[in-house]
């Protein structure tokens, strides 16, 4: 296994992210909210930081403006081991107290078959209370690919 902990998935998942969004020319900043949760999105987001404590913050928080100009959050949450529902969970609470507009799951392993399934069967599963896709991503050779979605017009990892 490539990983020992989530810390060490953190940096592959930022290039990766990155990548993606200079290649279809957003303007973006990473926020790595695991570590702190700076004056910057302090600004942006006043009510947060009054509803979730130090312990509770995302692993990885993107702020970018997609091509019409509007402003817009994805949220990133890592996982080293095998997802559970607890996992998808705590992830769409982030989503609905960002407002954010994506949410990733990420982990270095596939995630169960019937999970997929059931998305498509209860389309709230991997859905926030806001509508917000939260989409699955498995971290593998140091790039994210989603497992629950099938990409369109060349947005699929951004949603």
């Amino acid at each position: 296994r490539m990983y020992n902990q989530e810390t060490d998935m953190y940096e592959d998942i930022i290039e990766s992210i990155s990548k993606k969004m200079a290649f279809y020319g957003y303007r973006y900043k990473v926020f790595r909210t695991w570590k702190t949760f700076d004056q910057e999105l302090k600004e942006m987001y006043p009510n947060v930081i009054a509803t979730l404590n130090k312990e509770t913050l995302p692993d990885i928080t993107v702020c970018y403006v997609d091509k019409t100009g509007n402003k817009r959050c994805l949220i990133i949450e890592v996982k080293i081991g095998q997802l559970i529902v607890k996992d998808i969970a705590q992830a769409k609470m982030y989503g609905d107290i960002f407002d954010a507009d994506s949410v990733l799951l990420v982990s270095p392993i596939q995630i169960r078959k019937s999970f997929i399934e059931f998305s498509f069967v209860n389309k709230n599963f991997l859905r926030c209370t806001n509508t917000a896709q939260l989409y699955t991503c498995v971290l593998e050779n140091k790039q994210l690919q989603t497992q629950n979605c099938f990409p369109a017009d060349g947005r699929w990892i951004l949603w």
